[in-house]
């Protein structure tokens, strides 16, 4: 028996996406109609993860889920493409459907792709850190954070049909975080920052407006960003000597 689909699949490396379009676009819309035919066929709500890449370039932070996206990559593209279908077949059909943008995930397990687990892992190792000068800004969740707000829009009849951040409304500096993470691993790496050039179409910054989470979902983050960070640290310590 299912209860619900939580559908998270799409290739989210910028690296993939970059070489990738057109696949990309595909999995954030073609993949969305078969799941959202599957949601319909066995009568089950879904609850579909689009991203905070959607918002784009942005002049009123921190961001609203009543601002107008603006996806700068096919990635966002593909994503708020699912999202606009996802609220189409509310409208139209009825169907129990809820949109979550969650803002950058970090935890145990996560790919080294991601920067959190990339900084991390480098800094337990000694490897050099090179980064760019790191004025953009982000947030970033600790990934039970994101689990809870999940299961609790499961949950909820007032989230459906309703797009919805889950982001804890923090930000930091890219900078900021290497050096942190430099400081919590006791690190003896050696940081380059400001070697590399600024990514093409970078968003600078990036934080999230947790009002709607909070008011219908009465969600909040429950674990701090340094909290995670030291328990994931903790995680690839042990992960990294087996």
């Amino acid at each position: 028996k299912i209860d619900a689909i939580f559908n998270l699949a799409c290739p989210a490396s910028p690296v993939h996406y970059q070489y990738n379009p057109i696949r990309t676009l595909k999995m954030g819309t073609l993949a969305m109609y078969n799941v959202l035919g599957m949601a319909a066929k066995l009568n089950i709500p879904i609850l579909q993860a689009s991203t905070s890449e959607v918002y784009g370039y942005q002049t009123n932070i921190p961001f609203s889920e009543e601002s107008t996206p603006q996806p700068l990559s096919p990635y966002a593209l593909g994503k708020y493409a699912g999202e606009l279908y996802s609220i189409l077949k509310w409208r139209s059909a009825n169907m129990p459907i809820v949109v979550l943008r969650p803002f950058n995930a970090f935890g145990p397990y996560q790919s080294p792709r991601a920067i959190t687990s990339e900084l991390i892992i480098k800094c337990l190792t000694g490897q050099d850190v090179v980064t760019t000068e790191g004025i953009q800004t982000r947030e970033f969740n600790y990934v039970s954070n994101l689990v809870d707000g999940f299961i609790l829009a499961s949950e909820s009849e007032n989230a459906i049909g309703e797009v919805i951040n889950l982001g804890c409304g923090e930000e930091i500096s890219i900078r900021d975080l290497v050096l942190k993470i430099h400081q919590l691993t006791k690190s003896k790496s050696e940081l380059h920052i400001g070697e590399l050039p600024t990514r093409p179409g970078e968003i600078f910054r990036m934080f999230a407006s947790n009002k709607k989470a909070s008011d219908i979902l009465t969600w909040k983050p429950h674990v701090s960003h340094e909290e995670g960070l030291k328990t994931t640290i903790n995680w690839f310590q042990k992960y990294l000597t087996q």
